[in-house]
């Protein structure tokens, strides 16, 4: 039995080599055959200067010969003013074939990504010419020193990056027939090897030039930088941070010091804040931005990208880099993030309040969350399709409204005219209308904000910036917020109900006790449960026959006293008792 198996696994291996061939040679990168196998050596000549001796170098790509790879160490100024001297130097000597055209040795570096153009223009066929656009520096042949090239390079640059030597023949773009190859390295702020460029560091070094950052990082200079946000967008983002760092303890030490009955909302309200204050920590610092730039192609065409990391470095502004020169947008993805948690939050306290059936609760948290997703992707897409987002958002935002206007006003009816009350204000100051009346337009207007902000994209960079981040302060940070936000940016989202907005006796409103005494009762065991329908009618029938008891009772006394207020004896009145 086990020889069977073992011929079927050998099949099954065979017939799978069989429909999946290994790769030929054709496929891997082709390397010409070697007459000679290539020499190194390298010696010390002191403990600043390396050399290092090539025969038969291997041509690469099958048009050019890699001389070799230098690391350069990051030079002062102090060295810069003395370069014969005290400048790291690439001293090369490579002498042809006598029969083989002339070459030429390009340098190249990874400082300004030179060495991934010529790779790039290399393979693709381009010309010596456009290859030499790309090098840092092109040393051609001189007929008076034919067959060899004898040249020196000193180099400079503000970090440790590497350094190529390529050798081409432009004539025939064919491998040149280097003989061999001599090559003179002074690095006098280096060990001569690869480590410093690889950026291996020991423990120590890496522990001091983190915290060296950190404390550079720190300057106000260096705060108030984020890319796509203006300073004055950046500094409102930390004064949301810090009020709502200061509402954050507020709610924790009320909840805390709370009764029971209410210590739930209080707890809820917290949980809201303390997400919103690390999503405005986030993005004031650019960990929650993600910037976009607007490029413009070919015939006009308009379009916006994300960016990539080197853009980030807009440069000096005696040299600025080209990406600074670009209009920006800031995309506020932590405001999304936040909003898809703190939303469902702030709707179980209207939930809790107004007591809200369990079909209606699952109802508005889905619309509630596909309407936050749908608008989170449509900010994210920078293609037209993100209309189509914005259209189902649209949808699933009606979804969210009308039961706020028709289901949760009727529920909160039932519980009382104080709740009733209590969650007319909650719900203006949800919808984000109190002055109004007409919480209906908000389904109007915040839409018509997301076109203008995230959906254009097209305004310039420091208003926009500014006006986005006016866009996204959350009226939970204080009345003031809301106040700031209202008038310039008519709604953020239809749910953005802070319970900081709300005055601190909102929660000790009787219909808030009741809320929490209520839906989030006991049961004679003490375990909490969430009251439904059921838990609703057994209290109504409890409550009916109280009254029909203490009716009877009161008809009795009322008879009672009758009977004693006549001139019988008391015999007639034991027996009428």
């Amino acid at each position: 039995m086990r020889v069977n198996r073992l011929c079927a696994s050998v099949a099954l291996l065979l017939g799978c080599t069989a429909a999946f061939p290994m790769r030929t040679l054709k496929q891997l990168p082709m390397v010409p055959s070697l007459t000679q196998l290539p020499e190194t050596i390298v010696t010390q000549a002191s403990g600043n200067t390396t050399n290092i001796q090539i025969r038969n170098p291997i041509c690469f790509g099958k048009e050019s010969v890699l001389v070799g790879m230098f690391c350069i160490g990051a030079t002062t100024e102090e060295e810069d003013k003395d370069p014969d001297h005290k400048l790291p130097r690439l001293t090369v000597k490579i002498t042809r074939k006598d029969s083989s055209p002339p070459m030429t040795v390009f340098f190249f570096d990874d400082e300004h990504n030179s060495w991934d153009a010529f790779w790039k223009k290399n393979m693709m066929g381009r010309s010596c010419e456009e290859i030499s656009k790309a090098a840092k520096a092109t040393i051609t042949e001189n007929s008076m020193h034919a067959p060899q090239i004898d040249a020196f390079k000193n180099i400079q640059g503000k970090f440790s990056h590497n350094w190529y030597v390529v050798a081409v023949d432009c004539r025939d773009r064919k491998c040149p027939k280097v003989e061999s190859i001599n090559v003179s390295f002074f690095h006098p702020n280096t060990d001569g090897g690869t480590g410093t460029c690889s950026g291996e560091q020991d423990p120590m070094s890496a522990m001091e030039e983190a915290f060296l950052e950190s404390w550079k990082a720190m300057e106000l200079r260096n705060i108030m930088h984020v890319v796509g946000v203006s300073p004055f967008g950046v500094f409102l983002l930390y004064l949301n941070f810090a009020v709502m760092l200061i509402c954050s303890f507020l709610f924790l030490i009320w909840g805390l010091r709370a009764e029971s009955a209410r210590r739930f909302l209080y707890f809820n309200t917290f949980f809201v804040t303390s997400v919103t204050t690390m999503s405005y920590l986030a993005m004031a610092t650019g960990n929650g931005i993600q910037p976009l730039w607007r490029i413009k192609g070919p015939q006009g065409a308009v379009s916006w990208h994300y960016s990539q990391p080197f853009s980030a470095h807009l440069g000096e502004p005696q040299n600025p880099h080209e990406w600074k020169t670009l209009q920006t947008y800031p995309l506020f993805f932590g405001r999304h993030i936040a909003q898809l948690v703190t939303t469902p939050l702030i709707l179980l306290d209207l939930f809790l309040i107004t007591g809200a059936g369990f079909s209606t609760r699952v109802f508005m948290f889905f619309c509630n969350t596909m309407m936050t997703l749908c608008w989170m992707v449509g900010a994210f897409v920078s293609t037209p399709s993100r209309w189509g987002f914005w259209v189902f958002g649209n949808a699933f935002c009606i979804g969210v409204c009308l039961p706020m206007i028709g289901i949760l006003p009727t529920a909160a009816a039932r519980q009382g005219r104080s709740t009733r009350k209590l969650y007319g204000v909650l719900m203006c100051i949800t919808l984000y209308f109190p002055q109004v009346g007409w919480p209906q337009l908000s389904i109007l207007i915040y839409p018509w904000a997301w076109v203008l902000i995230d959906g254009a994209h097209g305004r310039v960079r420091n208003y926009m910036s500014s006006r986005t981040t006016l866009f996204l302060l959350h009226p939970p940070a204080s009345v003031a917020s809301l106040v700031l936000v209202v008038p310039i940016t008519p709604a953020r989202s239809p749910f953005s109900l802070s319970l900081m907005a709300v005055p601190v006796r909102v929660w000790r409103h009787p219909a808030a006790e009741r809320a929490s005494t209520g839906i989030m009762g006991r049961r004679p065991s003490g375990e909490w449960v969430l009251g439904g329908e059921e838990e609703r009618e057994e209290e109504e029938e409890c409550e009916c026959e109280c009254e029909y008891e203490a009716e009877a009772e009161a008809a009795e006394e009322v008879e009672t006293v009758g009977l004693r207020g006549n001139k019988g004896s008391e015999q007639e009145l034991e027996q009428r008792d």
